[in-house]
């Protein structure tokens, strides 16, 4: 396989596996990360495991790093938030139930739809890509971070 496949493939897994932490850390942060882990085929989770060892044979801190990403992100969501408690977490995937939707949390007060982007520092990030001009604003009602934002992609 040459190097650009490899790349797109190891691109792939990173995306997946870090949806699937996320979803999965606020699971666990509001005690039912037994039912999304549930709610997940044996397949799906058998494909993470292939696709965490892949990471891992490519670059071990690349995967603790994935990891503390997602908590970080967790973090920075809950604190924007106005929930109090997430009822129920699922990773949406290539579902096509809702578009552009990695994750759904049904929290206590509404439903939160989550897209996730995950690119390297001083990326190149496609501006057209769900919202990526709102994000922030439609998110956490955070205009001065999406002006900033919208100010380092322009």
């Amino acid at each position: 396989m040459d190097r650009a496949r490899k790349e797109a493939f190891l691109n792939a897994y990173k995306g997946t596996l870090f949806e699937f932490l996320v979803a999965g850390e606020f699971a666990r942060r509001f005690g039912i990360y037994r039912s999304y882990i549930n709610s997940l085929s044996v397949n799906f989770l058998n494909q993470i495991k292939i696709y965490e060892l892949a990471i891992r044979n490519v670059d071990l801190n690349l995967s603790r790093k994935l990891a503390q990403l997602s908590r970080e992100l967790v973090d920075f969501y809950l604190a924007n938030s106005k929930f109090s408690k997430v009822l129920e977490v699922k990773l949406m995937g290539d579902t096509g139930e809702f578009a552009e939707t990695d994750i759904y949390l049904k929290t206590d007060i509404n439903d939160e739809f989550i897209s996730l982007k995950l690119c390297k520092e001083n990326a190149f990030i496609n501006t057209k890509s769900a919202g990526s001009q709102s994000f922030f604003t439609k998110y956490f009602n955070n205009f001065k971070v999406q002006e900033k934002f919208n100010e380092n992609i322009d």
